[in-house]
């Protein structure tokens, strides 16, 4: 019976280091792991052994993979500096992980607390480094992740929290310099993500946020690279990336439907990749942040989105092929003053909701198809001093309603529009 009171009161003094307590969260007891009094973690011990979950001791009268009657909490000696690989993968009765207040834990191996599903909150030691891949996968009731005060992480692996769908926020460490691919996947419910001052992160890994859906905003600091389909099928409709100019990756959205119908592009962003924002379907208006340095909008940027509305920004210099097309409720294309764009690429526009549209000055020339098929188009203008020389192949071809007044004043005639036309072939360009 004392025995008993001494593991209950233990167990309420680390439940209350986690900050929960075991009413809260429906534990009605939980044992502790006592290594200091058996030979599973001897005090010499520096690391935690994918086998040693198989150690009946361990388990003080339960099967962890198995589950017991109770939830178990596991208390980790400070002397340990490494849990290996798939160590406490799939114990289905771990509840809860506390650590000393001086561990010197330094890394948590791949797998190491895999498919750990009655698992509810952990508090991840400032000694640790690393986080390896898919460390934490799996973890269905892990509704807490926190981190040391001078945390020393500078990574999070792999998928090492993937399909955590308990998870509601995370605060990154300052000292994490990569979010590597997949880490944050399918946690459906994490609605906040922050970094702290200082953050020094550099890089976001392939789809590091996908299926996030309760995520409507977050603000990247500092990001230099931002990799594929990080934000795919997430909740998220504005985005910030602080500090250094980044690369707007392929796929950003693409594919979601956004819950935020407006977009704001970052003024740091310098370039996108193919298709970033292909298939938003419930995306409404594009704007970009004053001072905007984005050079060129790629291949199939926008294609097949329901973007109603975009300002292209003065710093863009080429519209590639098939950016906008199939944007069927596009009615609106403005340029910002002083644009520097020069070629209007191949299909950009075309099979859009355009009405109407004034080319800048500054374009030279438009590329096969630009604007076939745009059913709605009724009038195609030029900005006084117009440098246009050459209109390709099919440009207009299939917009039959469209009246194009050419820099010179001169109407392209019907024709034209059926069997394409270039300035070789046509007097009427000066």
């Amino acid at each position: 019976m004392k025995k008993r009171k001494i593991l209950d009161a233990i167990s309420a003094f680390v439940l209350g280091i986690l900050g929960v307590s075991s009413e809260a969260m429906g534990v009605q007891r939980a044992e502790i792991i006592r290594p200091s009094s058996s030979d599973v973690f001897p005090r010499r011990c520096v690391s935690v052994g994918g086998e040693c979950i198989e150690r009946p001791e361990l388990a003080a009268g339960a099967d962890l993979r198995t589950g017991g009657a109770q939830p178990f909490l596991t208390l980790i000696l400070s002397s340990i500096e490494s849990i290996d690989a798939g160590c406490f993968k799939s114990c289905k009765s771990l509840a809860f992980i506390a650590f000393e207040a001086d561990s010197q834990l330094a890394t948590i191996e791949e797998n190491a607390f895999c498919n750990c599903s009655s698992l509810r909150a952990v508090c991840i030691p400032s000694s640790v480094k690393t986080l390896g891949r898919e460390c934490f996968t799996l973890c269905s009731s892990l509704s807490s992740v926190t981190f040391g005060v001078d945390s020393q992480l500078t990574s999070i692996g792999v998928y090492a929290f993937c399909s955590c769908s308990s998870l509601l926020t995370i605060c990154i460490p300052s000292s994490v310099k990569i979010l590597d691919e997949g880490c944050f996947e399918g946690c459906v419910s994490l609605a906040n993500v922050s970094f702290e001052n200082g953050s020094q992160l550099v890089a976001i890994g392939d789809g590091a946020f996908v299926r996030t859906h309760s995520l409507k905003y977050v603000h990247f600091p500092n990001v230099i690279e931002l990799g594929l389909y990080i934000l795919n099928n997430s909740g998220v409709g504005k985005i910030r990336v602080g500090g250094k100019p980044v690369s707007l990756a392929c796929g950003l959205h693409a594919g979601t439907a956004l819950l935020q119908a407006d977009l704001e592009i970052p003024s740091v962003i310098t370039a996108f990749r193919i298709g970033c924002l292909a298939y938003c379907r419930s995306l409404k208006n594009v704007t970009f942040e004053e001072g905007s340095q984005l050079v060129s909008i790629p291949e199939n940027a926008f294609f097949h989105s329901t973007v109603r509305s975009v300002c292209i920004p003065a710093s863009v210099r080429w519209l590639e092929g098939c950016c906008f097309s199939e944007c069927e409720s596009l009615s609106a294309v403005t340029f910002e003053s002083g644009a520097q764009l020069v070629r209007i690429g191949e299909g950009a526009f075309s099979q859009s909701g355009l009405l109407t549209i004034c080319i800048p000055s500054s374009v030279r020339w438009f590329e096969n198809g630009c604007f076939s098929e745009c059913g709605f188009l009724s009038t195609v203008t030029f900005e006084t001093g117009s440098r246009l020389r050459e209109i390709e192949v099919g440009t207009f071809a299939g917009s039959a309603r469209v009246r194009v007044i050419l820099p010179n004043g001169k109407k392209v005639p019907a024709w034209y529009f059926k069997q394409g036309w270039k300035r070789s072939e046509s007097p009427l360009l000066p």
